[in-house]
């Protein structure tokens, strides 16, 4: 989760291990970090920690030991597009069609972005991680090729759907490709159009996690924001119920979407998630994966005061940062 815990020169910080170690060693299966920009140009906020040069290796290194036994730690690969800022990049920032203050990347700028996530994806191995997650959801990079509204291009790379999702199966196909057969590769989707992911379509979604199961993929982590909420576009099932039905046993199934206590684990995996993706949930319960077992257990709930975080062991720029992203967590 983004928590903008590394130094504004891209390097990880020390609060930024701190912080994830305090949750991974916490009994989570399997800890993934915050996004790790994948290129220079992917950047998007002030203390996001790079994995697009050698240079971050150090510090990505320490962030790849911040870990319990057993604990599965997977890097995060991000490219924020047309999302990244101009004043954090340095120049316009880059997408896959024009539109208002950024500009279409070129055919070779589109290769050389695929290379910059295998890369990214290799440094993660050097740096002890077990794996990689590519980042196709809440409309970052991946997720706006595969976008019906913010891909508008007539090459192989937009389209119709073929074209439209060449962009992250590409990924999901390269990454594999380059790392060793032990070394987990995850795709993050949004299941439909819902927040920042403009045009995300769920059939669409249900076609491209078939494709990165059979290019290799060990597992797909759907977003959807509310567990319980019926999709827009089949409103007589959830968006993951929907997706897990037509996926049968193809590819295991991570579900992340307010999950907060033990009857909605109950409810998420009724619906056909194999594993729960726990977020914002996990900021103020470290004690998130015994709680979501008790049928008894209620977890601390926003609003909280500076102090409560302060409490809960949250570093004072990630509680900067929830102000104001995220300004109903504050009391």
């Amino acid at each position: 989760m983004t928590n903008t815990l590394s130094e504004a020169d891209g390097n990880v910080g020390q609060d930024e291990c701190d912080w994830l170690l305090s949750r991974a060693t916490a009994g989570f299966g399997s800890v993934v970090t915050s996004g790790l920009a994948s290129s220079a140009v992917g950047r998007n906020w002030v203390g996001q920690a790079g994995i697009y040069d050698d240079r971050f290796l150090p510090g990505l290194s320490q962030l790849a030991s911040a870990r319990a036994p057993g604990t599965v730690l997977i890097a995060q690969l991000l490219h924020c597009g047309l999302r990244s800022p101009a004043s954090s990049i340095g120049q316009t920032p880059l997408g896959p069609s024009d539109g208002p203050g950024w500009r279409a990347l070129t055919q070779a700028e589109v290769e050389l972005t695929v290379e910059d996530y295998v890369t990214a994806a290799e440094r993660a191995m050097r740096a002890g991680f077990d794996g990689v997650e590519i980042h196709a959801a809440h409309g970052y990079l991946p997720a706006q090729f595969l976008s019906r509204v913010e891909n508008t291009r007539n090459d192989k790379w937009g389209g119709d759907f073929e074209r439209r999702s060449a962009f992250p199966l590409e990924l999901v196909a390269r990454v594999r490709k380059a790392l060793p057969d032990d070394a987990v590769v995850q795709l993050r989707l949004s299941a439909e159009d819902m927040r920042q992911s403009r045009g995300i379509d769920l059939d669409e979604t249900v076609e491209v996690a078939r494709r990165a199961a059979d290019l290799g993929a060990d597992a797909v982590s759907l977003s959807v924001w509310n567990i319980r909420l019926p999709s827009q576009k089949h409103p007589r099932s959830t968006p993951a119920a929907y997706v897990r039905a037509r996926l049968t046993d193809r590819i295991p199934l991570i579900v992340a979407g307010s999950i907060w206590d033990a009857a909605d684990a109950r409810f998420a995996f009724d619906e056909g998630a194999d594993q729960l993706g726990i977020g914002r949930m996990a900021i103020f319960n470290r004690d998130a994966p015994q709680g979501l077992r008790d049928d008894a257990w209620s977890p601390a709930r926003p609003p909280f005061s500076v102090q409560q975080f302060g409490d809960a062991g949250v570093p004072e720029k990630f509680v900067d940062y929830l102000r104001g992203k995220w300004p109903e967590y504050l009391a």
